[in-house]
């Protein structure tokens, strides 16, 4: 009797731990707005790159997330393998949506992300359908993203500032702007907590993150010009769009798979309507450039003792590809150098590599991607 006893409370230490661990596993990549501050302390560098991604939610309530789409886009993200990525809002649909429906999206959208993305870290700023479309939105959306509505970090001396544009009432559907509410997290309503930040916090550039785009806000325009930002990103209009606004280049990254507002006759000025995600380098300067799915791709030939990995970049833009994974059935093996097939023709290409065995079977590759090309890497038993 006693050891049965003893048996059923250690089985149910053994669960409780593993629940603990799963639970563990899944809210390591995401990271909470109450935590930023302190996780940007612990884990900065320079230089360093970051992917953003915008208005992910379904098209109704009660409806499935584009899970095709959003793999797909999570599955190059990964490729890139950012220092992290900034989810700008609208990631459920949230209207008229009970609180398990929304958290039900949500872990849908995180699990996929894991599954796609790892451990590379998610933050994420509040849309529209996610705070302002009632308590049981508000609640599951910041019970996942953390409960502070507006928040900041510096990463690498950047200063990176999440405001919140929603009017923070579901009886106040598109009320958009720049309000001085509390949301009961910090000791300042956002307006005077913004003078206060920007005061007392020193970087070398700034970085405003929001939803909704306020281009037509004077307020916007003085916070933009008062805190000298190099960038503003949002989301909330389903294209992708990049301008400038004052001194600021302004990044709309709304392509993440709601139905899409702009056309493919538009300009990049004026909004383009693509699924996209964008992609931002920091070092000396900041660049920024947008993304299509489908831009990246990774796939093997094998052929007896020979393995060719074939690294194909559609996109406009060099990159640099440091999530490459690929399952080598060798134990020993060399590499010969990367070509650039072009025409069926292979040309020597000095491409460096980095290597790393994450176990017995799974390499990891690093390198530097050219624009419009695919790279060949020859890979030999030894």
């Amino acid at each position: 009797m006693y050891k049965n006893k003893l048996l059923w409370i250690s089985l149910l230490i053994e669960i409780s731990l593993l629940i603990v661990l799963l639970h563990t596993s899944l809210i390591a990549i995401v990271i909470k707005s109450d935590q930023a501050y302190e996780w940007a302390k612990e884990n900065s560098k320079f230089p360093f790159t970051f992917v953003v991604i915008g208005d992910t939610r379904p098209i109704g309530p009660g409806m499935e997330l584009p899970v095709e789409l959003l793999q797909r886009m999570f599955h190059e993200i990964a490729l890139i393998k950012p220092d992290f990525v900034v989810n700008v809002g609208d990631i459920v649909f949230g209207y008229r949506e009970s609180y398990e429906q929304v958290r039900d999206a949500l872990q849908k959208l995180l699990d996929i992300y894991e599954q796609e993305c790892g451990d590379i870290p998610l933050l994420a700023v509040p849309g529209n359908h996610d705070v302002q479309a009632g308590s049981q939105a508000f609640k599951a959306f910041t019970e996942v993203f953390g409960k502070k509505l507006y928040y900041h970090f510096i990463y690498g001396g950047i200063h990176f500032i999440a405001i919140n544009t929603n009017f923070p009432n579901a009886k106040a559907m598109m009320k958009y702007g720049l309000f001085n509410i509390n949301d009961g997290q910090h000791d300042l309503p956002m307006l005077d907590w913004l003078d206060e930040i920007l005061k007392t916090e020193e970087a070398s550039k700034t970085i405003i993150m929001s939803h909704v785009p306020l281009l037509s806000s004077e307020r916007m325009k003085k916070l933009l010009k008062s805190s000298r930002a190099s960038l503003y990103i949002a989301g909330h209009w389903h294209v992708a769009r990049k301008t400038k606004l004052e001194d600021t280049e302004v990044l709309v990254v709304g392509g993440g798979g709601a139905p899409l507002d702009g056309d493919l006759e538009a300009s990049i000025e004026r909004g383009l309507g693509v699924f996209s995600y964008a992609v931002v380098k920091v070092g000396k300067q900041i660049e920024s450039f947008f993304m299509v799915p489908f831009s990246i791709e990774v796939s093997t030939r094998k052929n007896g003792d020979t393995m060719e990995i074939f690294v194909t970049n559609r996109s406009s833009k060099p990159l640099t590809l440091r999530g490459i994974k690929v399952k080598i059935p060798w134990k020993n093996f060399e590499i010969s150098g990367t070509r650039l097939l072009f025409k069926a023709l292979f040309i020597p290409f000095p491409s460096p590599i980095k290597v790393k065995r994450l176990d017995d079977k799974i390499v990891s590759f690093e390198l530097a991607s050219p624009a419009d090309s695919v790279l060949v890497i020859k890979v030999r038993k030894k």
